[in-house]
């Protein structure tokens, strides 16, 4: 058994020194740079209830930080704990904000977006020059010049002009025809406003139509087509009575054996009287 000395006797019952912090000041000034505890900070530190890694972070941060995780954490068997976490996420917001990258500019603190450029160039025209092996003012910038003359153009084959003037002629004519098929069916599309024809007939022809004992006209051809209205008109010692009466075309005979050149008899429905 080994014995125990008075040195050995006398070391295991004092207390174990705690080490001074870094830079720690007794001081209530806070000057930039220092490390300095507050007194709950110390307090814990002293009774062994804060470590030397935990006590070293808590004293870099400010002191106002120092108070609000000593009045955070509440007093219990993991208060030590509870501090040296606070104090770590301390640390890490600080690290954070120090990392974060400055503001590039911007009203209300907004960071502008970027916008990539699109710069347009410049292809001179002397490189497609027929003058361009003997010009003495070629430039790479040149947009317009009296002496230019296109080089691709200038060492066209007479074929190969042939073929372009025919391909020319082929569009031309595309367009020709599409032009007037255009025409041709703007022709035969449905008048919106029908035309009306108005004819003059005696008393005794407008009664006989208008009690339906006549259905047909015989006139002169005005270029009536089949489903258009007609006007008629009664007249009387060669003056409009006022009478008149509205009928449509059923059918048109012309061209036939008995009709004179320009004549066509017109069959006709009575659509209504009008006085």
């Amino acid at each position: 058994r080994i014995q125990e000395t008075p040195e050995a006797a006398r070391t295991q019952r004092e207390p174990a020194h705690i080490p001074e912090i870094p830079g720690q000041q007794t001081s209530t000034e806070e000057t930039p740079g220092e490390r300095i505890l507050t007194e709950e900070m110390r307090g814990e530190f002293n009774s062994g209830n804060l470590g030397i890694s935990a006590a070293y972070e808590a004293s870099r941060l400010p002191k106002e930080e120092q108070r609000e995780i000593m009045e955070d954490v509440p007093e219990g068997e993991n208060r030590a704990k509870e501090i040296a976490e606070k104090v770590a996420e301390a640390k890490e917001q600080r690290k954070a904000k120090r990392e974060e990258p400055q503001d590039a500019g911007g009203e209300n603190g907004q960071q502008e977006e970027y916008e990539t450029p699109h710069p347009e160039g410049i292809t001179s025209i002397c490189y497609s020059c027929t003058k361009y092996e003997t010009c003495n003012v070629k430039t790479g910038t040149c947009t317009r010049c009296d002496q230019y003359k296109n080089r691709a153009e200038a060492y066209k084959t007479e074929e190969q002009r042939y073929s372009e003037e025919q391909d020319r002629i082929d569009r031309e004519t595309k367009k020709r025809l599409r032009e007037m098929e255009e025409e041709r069916r703007m022709q035969e599309l449905p008048s919106q406003t029908k035309r009306i024809h108005r004819i003059e007939v005696g008393g005794t022809v407008f009664k006989n139509i208008c009690d339906m004992f006549q259905t047909f006209l015989l006139k002169e051809s005005d270029g009536e087509k089949e489903g258009e209205d007609i006007e008629i008109m009664e007249y009387k010692g060669g003056k409009e009575t006022g009478r008149k009466a509205r009928a449509r075309i059923i059918y048109i005979m012309q061209e036939r054996t008995g009709l004179e050149d320009g004549y066509c008899i017109l069959g006709i429905r009575i659509l209504q009287s009008l006085e």
